[in-house]
């Protein structure tokens, strides 16, 4: 039934789009066709937002272009609903709605008012701004009080009582989700009855009053059946999984003495009446609830919701006994938690990014004010000393002196700190993002072993696994720690005359098992006594990086080459491969002298995980020891890095 309700919804939405387009061409630079605009932009809002934002955008253009107060406060009122509903840029729908709002109030629309200011409470609850979230969801709430908007109430006071939640004031939150309720029951908004509902018999699980949660949640089902309530459905269906798997771990809760405990079905029929007994039925309730809910998730594309859909079945499993399944889910659950939190890691860099240009116009703005005053009081002194005119003069001059030099000073420093800013920036990315992933499986595999059912065959799985993920973050964490020192401490390299025969045979030696593992061979085809000028540490560091990045994305069966050669002028060191190569647009950034920035990482041919902080790292030795290296590459073909070292200053080549 949802599948035939979305259908239906989107021929109509694209009718409506059609009918639109058809009317656009035939418009002048009017009022008119910013309407329509605006209009094209709400159709595919419910469809497809992303298509929309662009004749929003043109709206937006026309309608600042006619001065048309109206047109604006519309056009940034659709592109904040868009650029929310992405759930991919939040700073710029926030920046939308605080517009709409301030045109709305020049135009003393009170409705829109209150509408726009509950939608800006919502983006900062999203981003943890609890305060600020407070403060616009009450000015809502008191605007929709004076009109006598009880749906406009009863929302506001909903979101309210989720900000107590978010904050563990669970009593507060319970009596605003109750007053809500109640208020949509009057109005019979299903949609309010479900979310207020939903949040009530999430407060009674953690209470562990199981038989008002369980009504509770029922009646959220029930409610939440029409086509635009699917992610509250979803939300309630994984409140009832968590609530049956509670139950069923509670070591306290008497099955023999709490007797049926009984799910009702929902009004349309479409879940059965469950009845529960004991702990296993309970744990197999769980696992219904949450595939359902999932079903559902992955028919809305909704990350989040099928994040939480895996985490929740890999603790039902684990909780029946079936570590396999939980262990699959686990990874399920933290392949996709480290795409949702790229996202989120994406949208807190755009917000640093714009406080960041925010408090530099402020700076900009009080030098010229502090400037314009400097100038008026020298112009005063000017008039009333005019004997002292040439004095001045000469004063003038060397302090204009004084400030070129002092603004070539800052801007120095400026460059300096957004440097180090950056490094700072990848290093607690890299820290917070990859190591994640290891202590997640670290987590996984201890409460593994506390079920203590594991087989010899399945503990030795677990422990190479483990190993591998331990390895990589060891390998990780040395290449980080190198990085930031060349950066941080300005590290010198020891230059020195030295055999890159002799050096480099370690380095082949400790990734040789890694090699044989998937059937590699590693060819050395660099003469002897091939004497480069270089230091010794950083050659053996970063010729390990290259080897270990062509193992590693290198199909087993393939083969990895080493060679050198002297050219006038330097040695080159070359690494080839027949991996699976690299794209176009990775090798140009890779190639350009002026970027320091990592390649986009992808996983090896038997699913190794890396950061691209290697092949970084071994762009910043180059450079240092005053060669270069670069990249030849053709997706499907292989990649060849070349290294070039300086000769050895006895040397002519």
């Amino acid at each position: 039934m949802f599948v035939a309700h979305q259908l239906q919804a989107q021929l109509r939405y694209q009718e409506k789009i059609d009918s639109l387009l058809e009317l656009l061409p035939a418009q002048k630079e009017d009022t008119n066709k910013a309407a329509i605009l605006i209009l094209l932009n709400r159709a595919h809002f419910f469809s497809r937002s992303d298509k929309g934002i662009p004749y929003g955008k043109q709206a937006l253009s026309l309608s600042t272009k006619l001065k048309w107060t109206l047109g604006m406060a519309k056009a940034n009122e659709i592109l904040g609903r868009s650029y929310f509903k992405l759930r991919t840029d939040y700073p710029r729908a926030l920046s939308c709605y605080l517009a709409s709002l301030e045109l709305n109030k020049q135009l003393n629309n009170k409705n829109k008012i209150a509408e726009t200011a509950a939608n800006i409470g919502i983006i900062y609850m999203e981003q943890s701004n609890y305060a600020m979230s407070l403060k616009y969801f009450d000015k809502s709430l008191v605007l929709f009080m004076a009109l006598a908007d009880t749906n406009g109430m009863t929302k506001n006071l909903s979101n309210i009582g989720i900000v107590h939640e978010l904050q563990g004031a669970d009593s507060t939150a319970l009596d605003l989700f109750m007053n809500s309720l109640q208020m949509s029951r009057q109005i019979g908004d299903g949609h309010g009855i479900a979310k207020s509902a939903g949040h009530i018999g999430g407060i009674y699980t953690r209470q562990k009053n199981y038989k008002q949660a369980i009504n509770y949640f029922a009646y959220a089902l029930a409610a939440a059946e029409d086509e635009h309530a699917i992610r509250l459905r979803i939300f309630n269906l994984c409140n009832i999984g968590s609530l049956f798997l509670g139950i069923a771990t509670d070591t306290q809760f008497a099955f023999e003495t709490a007797g049926k405990i009984r799910m009702p079905a929902t009004a349309n029929g479409n879940l059965h009446a469950f009845q529960y007994h004991d702990k296993a039925s309970l744990i197999r309730g769980s696992i219904v609830y949450f595939e359902m809910a999932l079903k559902l998730a992955k028919k809305l594309n909704e990350p989040k919701r099928i994040q939480q859909c895996y985490e929740g079945l890999s603790r039902a499993y684990k909780a029946q006994g079936n570590y396999k399944k939980a262990l699959e889910f686990s990874d399920l659950y933290r392949t996709i938690y480290d795409t949702v939190f790229s996202k989120e890691n994406k949208q807190k860099v755009a917000r640093m990014q714009i406080q960041f240009e925010t408090k530099l116009k402020d700076e900009k703005i009080a030098e010229q004010n502090a400037e314009i005053a400097y100038s008026n009081n020298t112009s005063a002194i000017l008039a009333i000393c005019t004997g002292l005119f040439l004095a001045l003069t000469i004063i003038v001059l060397i302090n204009r002196k004084k400030v070129l030099a002092l603004n070539k000073t800052v801007n120095e420093q400026k460059a300096n700190l957004e440097e180090l800013n950056g490094v700072k920036d990848t290093m607690m990315s890299v820290i917070s993002h990859d190591l994640r992933t290891p202590v997640a499986t670290l987590t996984t595999f201890t409460h593994l072993l506390d079920g203590k059912d594991l087989t010899t065959e399945e503990l030795k799985n677990y422990t190479s696994s483990l190993k591998n993920s331990l390895d990589n973050t060891a390998d990780l964490m040395n290449n980080l720690l190198n990085w930031a020192l060349t950066h941080v401490k300005g590290y010198n390299p020891v230059m020195e005359e030295f055999d890159l025969t002799e050096n480099i045979k370690p380095t082949i030696e400790s990734l040789r098992d890694a090699a044989e593992k998937k059937q590699l061979s590693i060819v050395n085809n660099i003469p002897t006594q091939t004497m480069v000028y270089a230091d010794i540490n950083m050659t053996q560091l970063l010729a390990r990086n290259l080897l270990s990045n062509a193992i590693k994305f290198t199909s087993p069966g393939g083969a990895i080459t080493l060679s050198a050669q002297a050219i006038p002028g330097a040695v080159e060191f070359s690494m080839t491969d027949t991996g699976i190569g690299i794209s176009e647009d990775s090798v140009a950034t890779f190639n350009d002298n002026n970027s320091e920035l990592a390649i986009d990482s992808t996983r090896g041919t038997l699913n190794e995980k890396g950061t691209g902080l290697g092949l970084m790292l071994c762009k910043v030795f180059a450079k240092q020891m005053g060669g270069r290296i670069s990249l030849q590459s053709e997706l499907g073909k292989g990649s060849i890095f070349t290294v070039s070292f300086a000769p050895p200053p006895s040397k002519t080549i």
